[in-house]
């Protein structure tokens, strides 16, 4: 009866087992090992710039710092419109009645100084209404205003040959010998006239400066 033999184990088989078996070792730790990030802030610091450090106990609690708060923005309040101021211009050819109207409507503090300007404005002018001199002078016009060149509402009357205004000038206090700046009075601006009607208001002048 012959004896069984034993098959030898070939190396080879050794070398592969020895490999598989490192192979099965280095996968177990990879997928057993912590997972590594590279993410650089996800490492925890020992102290971070952002945490606040720590408190004593016996050390106060800081004090809340109010919220400054911004005022509230200030509504401008729209400024009323200032009413439109008629020019003298346009003033002066007004009746009497529609001249106390648009006057009316003129501010106070500024009422006078308009009229008085209206009065220059008429009596240079041929044929001016002699009724809106008492108009005027309700608001106050200077009966006695001068021009640019110095002449009063009176000279200007006479220069033009408006008797009837020049009655109603002298009824409301007009002078008759306040002289221009090239020193004339109202009867020297008749005279100038060289005619009949200004030989007229003259002696009229003349006879009002001696009452």
């Amino acid at each position: 009866m012959s004896e069984s033999r034993q098959p030898v184990p070939s190396p080879v088989l050794g070398i592969v087992g020895l490999v598989v078996v490192a192979g099965l070792i280095t996968l177990a730790l990879k997928y057993n090992s912590p997972k590594q990030t590279n993410n650089p802030d996800s490492t925890p610091s020992a102290t971070s710039p952002a945490d606040p450090a720590p408190q004593s106990p016996d050390q106060p609690a800081p004090e809340p710092q109010p919220i400054a708060q911004t005022p509230p923005a200030q509504e401008s309040i729209p400024e009323a419109p200032q009413p439109l101021i008629p020019s003298p211009d346009y003033l002066a050819t007004l009746e009497a009645p529609d001249l106390a109207t648009a006057l009316a409507s003129i501010p106070g503090t500024i009422r006078a100084d308009v009229a008085t300007h209206v009065l220059l404005t008429a009596a240079s002018r041929e044929g001016s209404p002699a009724d809106i001199v008492a108009t005027l002078a309700s608001a106050n016009a200077n009966m006695n205003a001068h021009d640019d060149n110095g002449r009063t509402p009176l000279m200007l009357a006479a220069a033009e040959a408006n008797i009837d205004l020049v009655f109603a000038l002298l009824d409301h206090g007009a002078s008759v010998w306040t002289k221009d700046a090239q020193g004339m009075d109202a009867r020297e601006h008749a005279l100038a006239r060289n005619d009949a009607r200004g030989y007229e208001i003259a002696e009229v002048l003349e006879g009002a400066g001696r009452d």
